[in-house]
């Protein structure tokens, strides 16, 4: 009887609700005849961003009609009917939502699935589907996915809820000169409620289980261990893996004797245990993951001939010279820090036999002592400019019998015996100091008296340098410096050719031959003939960089090397585009007939700081072949016409939103932190431990891209719990409607944020 009852209540709840529905639909027409109202959902689709500079330009939550949800209400605030419109929030079960939801706020309702999936954003559709049982895949459409949808409609057990949450309020006729909305400028200061919330968010959103990674045994790439699966554990077949006869694999050789054999079966990295969610649903599909290491992206695991290997012993062993190299010591009373500044060899050299006579090295390789005094030879064992001649020629060996590209490799051990092992193998160039520190790179809150360690391997750091004589000029003022350089017939730094040049497009045996202790077998190079319209430069190297045993990250050359390359494809990119226009035609002859002695007078006197405009038509000319440098230059990543191009950004964001509320410097610090130690270390497990200030200094110097992406993860915590971006609360400083944020490298290349934000409500001057 009690069942009867309620069956009874239910259902003359939804007559009642569809009664009103009916009713507001009607008042709706009668006011408005123009308006047509569908049965289904109306999405929301807001082409216009509410948060401006960083994260997506385009809505970001999944918006709609409150005239829809109306007829499916299961509970809602009081004022609902006050909103034009409700955000989806989640879909989860009746139980847990209403412990999780406070539903004076949030709205619950029992929306049918075929109806709901229309409105909402492709990510949150395969997210219901796993939900509730149903294999919805990436590539499905929207009409695809609203079908499958709408067949489970009529077996579901309605056991979960849908939460929405009431947004955009109906604005009110005020009178002329009453503005409709009011927002309260300097915001009130966060009450305990909203510092509460602040503060578990950003705790929750830093938790171990936010960042603690491992490898995934089928792509190798590092990924979060909430979406990763143990391999045993499921039942999958694998056979889509097996790629005999392609040679992508190979086995290691100890003898010359010893056939070259593939290592059969499943292509995979048996030393990872576990297969991230993207290659699961694509090998459970019968598909090749993207990033499948049986694609052609199979490394190997890098033999014990190739570890441990020093900066000078690498250099050795390569048989491609790809750079010349600066390597800075610097040595105060007690401590020792060393650093590198690479610069890109204008003709990439390649080598038949190895090591190359050491005269050679001084072409490669240049080194500065600072000190209070000479360096001794136990200075010399805190660096990594020693050569132990027994590891390079076993290395040399072994890769001569188990590299594709070194099987004609001659070994010369004339050569390797002319090294020193208690020096390095350049001449010393010593400058008396009696301290390590660079002035200009020193925060004033730092307290230290010497930078490095006392002991043991000194850090090592590779980065570039730019004069500081070019530091405070303009871009165009720099860009018609290098115009007159060129018109007067100076020397440009280019990539030359040889017999036999190595290109750096479409050519998978350039960086093995490079880097052969991070390519040991020669394999999985960049830009392989299987990977052709499906995986491009850029994301290769981002996969690599992201390889789980983080051999590319820990590389003192790789990641310059292979950004310095993606800086060269865009720029020369942006050449060959320049020249398919029709307008190549006057760039080249205004780019001849450019009369010197203006391009003199226009560059010295934007040295002085003078703004041109360009009176007479020469004068137009040169400006107008500034111009034409920037048509190719702002496609290059960190170029001055890049940071151009940003200024300007910036300048129309404070035209469209007034002046910024706040000016924000985040500075993280990435050598103290246990999230930047874990992402530095190899550790899968985050374990907190207290490390020695030397160990932290070495771990954080070894691996910048740990520094980086650590950065990463807390700038964009910051933004979304501290500034309230994105977040169902305001933020620290306010409602934020607007930011924009440029990174920063400080002296002793720790990496900062400066940021513009605006608060909601502020003047605009």
């Amino acid at each position: 009887m009690a069942e009867l009852v309620k069956y009874t209540e239910n259902i003359l709840c939804q007559v009642w609700n569809k009664y009103i529905y009916t009713i507001f639909i009607r008042s709706s027409l009668k006011s408005n005849p123009s308006k047509k109202i569908h049965n289904d959902f109306i999405s929301i689709k807001d082409h216009v961003p509410n948060k401006i500079g960083g994260g997506h330009h385009r809505n970001s939550v999944e918006k709609i009609e409150m005239v829809s949800v109306i007829p499916y209400i299961e509970s809602a605030p009081l004022n609902y009917s006050d909103f034009k419109t409700c955000e989806f929030v989640e879909h989860l079960e009746m139980s847990e939502a209403l412990i999780k939801y406070n539903t004076s706020v949030y709205m619950m309702c029992n929306i049918p699935l075929h109806l709901l999936v229309d409105c909402l954003f492709h990510r949150s559709r395969v997210s219901i589907g796993h939900q509730h049982g149903m294999l919805i895949l990436k590539r499905m459409n929207k009409s695809e996915i609203t079908k499958i949808f709408n067949i489970h409609s009529k077996t579901c057990e309605h056991k979960y809820i849908t939460v929405l949450r009431p947004c955009d309020k109906r604005v009110h006729n005020y009178p002329s000169g009453v503005p409709s909305t009011f927002h309260d400028f300097p915001p009130a200061p966060p009450n305990p409620s909203l510092r509460k919330k602040i503060i578990n968010g950003f705790c929750e959103a830093t938790a171990p289980s936010n960042f603690e990674e491992s490898g995934c045994a089928v792509c190798g790439s590092l990924t979060l261990k909430s979406h990763l699966s143990e391999l045993n554990s499921l039942n999958i077949d694998l056979s889509v893996l097996n790629a005999p006869g392609c040679g992508f694999t190979r086995k290691e050789r100890k003898l010359s004797t010893e056939p070259i054999t593939e290592i059969r079966g499943n292509i995979m990295d048996t030393s990872c245990k576990y297969i991230c969610t993207d290659c699961e649903q694509k090998v459970r599909c019968g598909k090749m993951p993207k990033f499948a290491l049986a694609r052609g992206l199979w490394l190997g695991e890098i033999p014990e001939e190739l570890q441990q290997l020093s900066f000078a012993e690498k250099l050795l062993i390569g048989r491609i010279r790809h750079n010349q190299c600066v390597v800075h010591v610097a040595k105060g009373m007690h401590k020792m820090i060393a650093n590198a500044v690479i610069f890109e060899h204008p003709i990439q050299k390649i080598y038949t036999v190895l090591p190359p006579p050491i005269e050679e090295m001084d072409e490669l390789l240049a080194f500065i002592f600072t000190g209070p005094c000479q360096p001794t030879t136990d200075d010399f064992h805190r660096i990594p400019l020693l050569i132990c001649r027994n590891k390079v020629s076993k290395a040399l060996e072994w890769l001569k019998l188990n590299h594709t590209d070194y099987a004609d490799l001659e070994i010369s051990y004339n050569n390797l015996a002319s090294y020193p092992e208690d020096s390095p193998p350049v001449v010393i160039n010593y400058r008396q100091s009696m301290t390590n520190k660079i002035p200009e790179a020193t925060s004033v809150h730092d307290m230290e008296l010497e930078n490095g360690t006392i002991e043991g391997m000194c850090p090592f750091t590779v980065y570039t340098l730019t004069s500081d004589e070019y530091d405070t000029f303009t871009s165009d003022t720099l860009k018609a410096i290098a115009a007159k350089h060129l018109d007067e017939g100076g020397k440009v730094l280019a990539i030359g050719h040889s017999k036999e040049p190595q290109s750096i497009w479409k050519n998978p045996k350039l960086y093995p031959q490079m880097f052969p202790w991070l390519f040991p077998y020669g394999l999985g190079g960049i830009g392989h003939e299987r990977q052709k319209h499906r995986l491009s430069d850029a994301e290769h190297k981002r996969h690599l960089l992201m390889y789980h045993d983080k051999r590319f990250q820990k590389d003192s050359h790789f990641p310059l090397i292979a950004f310095n390359h993606e800086q060269i494809k865009d720029s020369t990119k942006a050449g060959f585009i320049l020249a398919k226009q029709k307008s190549f035609d006057n760039i080249a002859n205004r780019l001849l007939q450019i009369n010197s002695d203006v391009l003199t007078d226009i560059t010295e006197r934007m040295i002085k700081g003078e703004r041109m405009k360009g009176d007479s038509q020469e004068e137009k000319d040169c400006l107008q072949l500034i111009h034409d440098i920037d048509r190719i230059g702002g496609h290059v990543k960190g170029s001055i016409t890049s940071k151009k191009y940003m200024r300007n950004e910036i300048w129309s964001l404070i035209s469209f939103r007034g002046a910024p509320s706040w000016y924000i410097t985040l500075s993280p610090a990435d050598n103290k932190h246990p999230i930047s130690l874990y992402y530095a270390d190899t550790q899968e497990e985050f374990t907190p431990l207290l490390r020695c200030k030397s160990e932290k200094d070495s771990l954080i110097a070894d691996n910048p891209v740990a520094s980086a992406r650590f950065f990463h993860f807390m700038i964009q915590a910051f933004i979304k719990h501290v500034l309230g971006v994105d977040a169902d609360h305001p933020g620290i400083y306010g409602d934020t409607c607007s930011y924009y944020g440029t990174v920063q490298q400080q002296g002793h290349l720790t990496l900062h944020l400066h940021i513009l934000l605006w608060i909601k409500g502020a003047l605009i001057l």
